[in-house]
């Protein structure tokens, strides 16, 4: 919608007035400053009443749709709408990966106080090297971008960084092929201070971009630790389960009844249309290291579980964020995390579990959500000869006690069940 000279605001947030005229439209003073780029105009209503203030573009800002020849109207847009230096997250990443043009990303801790420090030089950086493009009506020729570097820190093995969030802030091109450049200084220059990031930095990596160098292309990843199978015991026999000293075992070993993947394997198992699949996603190193340890166990239990209750239409997987990266259309809201990806729903938003981190909720979440309908028993984390024992053990307690062992473990009602 056009006001006035060539200002824009969207059609959507103006409202009719009880009349249903249309309201005009007063501008307020225009702000002191000569860099605001924004000035406020109020709605008169229909009836003369004010609506709630809009902030305008005014025509310095704007530029007509003609001016960009051979764009299309979704091309202007992403050319148009983009800021020279913009945060990188989950609601503006598709917009910035649709622009098929290569990105200088910046990863930081957004608690520290050189944060102001940092986008300014990745705002000078912009005004030097799309100076000529943006002249000449052509778009930016680089996108400079930056993104939290604790919330995504699982993002960056996949752009030749290191996961460790002592090392931020740390840059990297990511391209629109495989190439790779980076700049991340060893830990102990992050550590004695002298791990710097200044204006020489950015025009070194911009530099080096220009002239071509990071053709080779990223190595794959590693390979994925194996996977052990479940022990087929016979229960007719009285055989249990052999339970290893829990202090002793590493993450690995805990985790060692559930698939690994890597990003190379991540369509093929987890994006299967015949499994309702549940991925645990940890780190091996680094601040989540520790939880991810913790809830291990769990996670392994319930592959157990499944496994042997004979379910197959669920599998269990896990992705080391510290070693390997997920597709880029797969972004976890935290490390360490659980999400379920339905058998015939395998598009975002995903299923995250936030219910009680024990093995029976786990398993009765999935049971809820799972495109595929499968029973599970009263006490689905036990065999039969362990939910003889739990049976026996309950009936000594007293009947407080059967009321908190009975709340832990057995199914609840509907009303009182693990949410999504």
């Amino acid at each position: 919608m056009s006001l006035l000279d060539g200002e824009y605001v969207d059609p959507t947030r103006i409202r009719r007035g009880r009349s249903g005229a249309w309201p005009s439209v007063s501008h307020t003073a225009p702000p002191a400053s000569s860099r605001a780029l924004v000035f406020n105009a109020s709605l008169v209503g229909g009836e003369g009443g004010r609506t709630s203030a809009l902030t305008v573009l005014p025509r310095v800002a704007c530029r007509a749709f003609d001016a960009y020849d051979g764009l299309s109207l979704q091309e202007w847009v992403l050319h148009a709408g983009l800021p020279p230096v913009g945060r990188f997250d989950p609601l503006t990443s598709i917009m910035y990966e649709r622009t098929q043009k290569p990105l200088l990303m910046l990863f930081v801790d957004q608690q520290r106080s050189e944060l102001v420090v940092w986008l300014d030089l990745l705002y000078t950086a912009h005004q030097r090297y799309n100076k000529d493009a943006l002249r000449e009506g052509k778009g930016m020729r680089l996108l400079f971008v930056y993104a939290d570097g604790l919330q995504f820190l699982h993002r960056m093995a996949s752009l030749g960084l290191t996961a460790d969030p002592v090392r931020l802030p740390a840059a990297c091109f990511n391209f629109v092929n495989d190439r790779i450049l980076t700049w991340q200084p060893p830990r102990e220059a992050y550590k004695n201070g002298s791990a710097v990031l200044s204006a020489g930095v950015l025009d070194s990596l911009v530099q080096r971009y220009l002239y071509g160098e990071g053709q080779g292309a990223i190595d794959a990843e590693g390979t994925t630790p194996r996977v052990l199978p479940v022990p087929k015991r016979d229960l007719t026999r009285g055989e249990r389960r052999e339970l290893p000293d829990l202090a002793s075992l590493s993450l690995e070993e805990r985790l060692r009844f559930v698939l690994a993947v890597n990003q190379e394997s991540f369509s093929e198992v987890v994006f299967d249309s015949a499994k309702d699949v549940v991925v645990y996603f940890y780190s091996s190193q680094g601040e989540a290291a520790e939880a991810s340890k913790s809830q291990a166990i769990y996670v392994n239990r319930c592959s157990e579980r499944f496994e042997e209750l004979g379910i197959t239409s669920v599998r269990l997987a896990r992705l080391d964020t510290s070693a390997f990266s997920p597709p880029p259309s797969v972004l976890t809201p935290r490390v360490p995390s659980l999400v379920l990806f339905p058998a015939f729903s395998k598009d975002p938003p995903y299923l995250v579990f936030h219910g009680k981190f024990k093995v029976q909720h786990i398993m009765w979440w999935v049971g809820e959500h799972a495109s595929r309908d499968f029973a599970l028993p009263e006490l689905p984390h036990l065999d039969e000869l362990e939910a003889k024992a739990y049976w026996e053990q309950k009936a000594q307690l007293s009947e407080e006690q059967q009321r908190r062992v009975a709340a832990e473990n057995e199914r609840m009602p509907v009303g009182q069940r693990s949410p999504r």
